[in-house]
């Protein structure tokens, strides 16, 4: 499985709402790159499924999945702890609930919470994977792309893509997410 599998990373609540520069670019940006990772041989997408950047990966795959059915790609729900929407907004508890129902498979780490669920969750999907795409901007100690950067992980950043098209013009634009954060 790890040959053909990307795993998504990022930041999760508040902190990805407030990063986000321009949705729509980056649900497209998500689109593109998957997209891209199925060309290259990527059949099977494991998140997280954190509120965030990880459930915009899920969802982003779902759509795929029912946009181009003939695509033999697979969604994997790899969560922390069973509990893990409990005191979440109502929007994002649904979401939730509806992605689980679609994938096509969910690891669970932990049934309780405990303070290493989550950097577990981390490790399990940086270790079935060998490429990850991410949406981090550097602010804060973000276990998955800490640790796939530790392990050699071929990483896709689109918080660089973010700010560089932000930034310059298309044109200008240096190709930031392509290359290892």
């Amino acid at each position: 499985m790890k040959e053909q599998t990307v795993c998504f990373g990022g930041h999760s609540g508040e902190n990805f709402r407030r990063c986000v520069f321009d949705s729509a670019r980056l649900r497209a940006d998500l689109y593109t790159e998957m997209e891209a990772a199925v060309r290259d041989g990527f059949h099977t997408f494991l998140s997280g499924v954190e509120c965030g950047f990880d459930l915009l990966c899920a969802e982003t795959v779902l759509l795929m999945k029912l946009v181009r059915p003939e695509l033999p790609i697979r969604l994997l729900a790899v969560i922390p702890f069973e509990t893990q929407p409990v005191g979440w907004k109502k929007a994002d508890y649904d979401l939730y609930f509806h992605v689980l129902s679609k994938c096509d498979g969910i690891v669970s780490i932990n049934t309780q919470f405990t303070r290493d669920c989550r950097k577990k969750c981390a490790s399990y999907l940086v270790d079935h994977s060998n490429r990850l795409l991410c949406y981090d901007d550097g602010s804060d100690d973000n276990d998955i792309v800490k640790y796939a950067r530790e392990q050699g992980l071929q990483m896709i950043n689109l918080y660089q893509k973010d700010l560089a098209d932000l930034l310059f013009d298309e044109k200008d634009a240096p190709r930031l997410h392509k290359k290892n954060v």
